[in-house]
């Protein structure tokens, strides 16, 4: 099995499959796969692990997940960790 990350780079995908990597790392960036990618894509068997937190050409799953959760506030991690150690992970975010 080889894996490649996706560097959000479709051609350069493309291209690695067609040369025998068997899985891509991410997204690819891309909205929209055409039916010639996507007729490639089955026929190559490879596949694709995509993440929320690294999403290339959209929102970050990280983001999301920063705007709208208080770690510091969380009564379970705040068991584990010290609550003035999660607040020093904050961080602004662009949503």
């Amino acid at each position: 099995m080889v894996l490649s990350e996706s560097s959000g780079n479709p051609q350069m995908n493309l291209t690695q499959i067609l040369d025998g990597v068997t899985g891509i790392e991410h997204s690819m960036g891309l909205a929209t796969f055409y039916d010639d990618v996507v007729r490639f894509w089955a026929a190559s068997e490879a596949g694709m692990s995509p993440t929320l937190i690294v999403a290339y050409g959209g929102p970050m799953g990280e983001e999301w997940f920063h705007q709208r959760e208080k770690l510091w506030e969380d009564e379970k991690l705040t068991r584990f960790v010290l609550p003035q150690h999660l607040m020093r992970l904050r961080r602004a975010t662009r949503l």
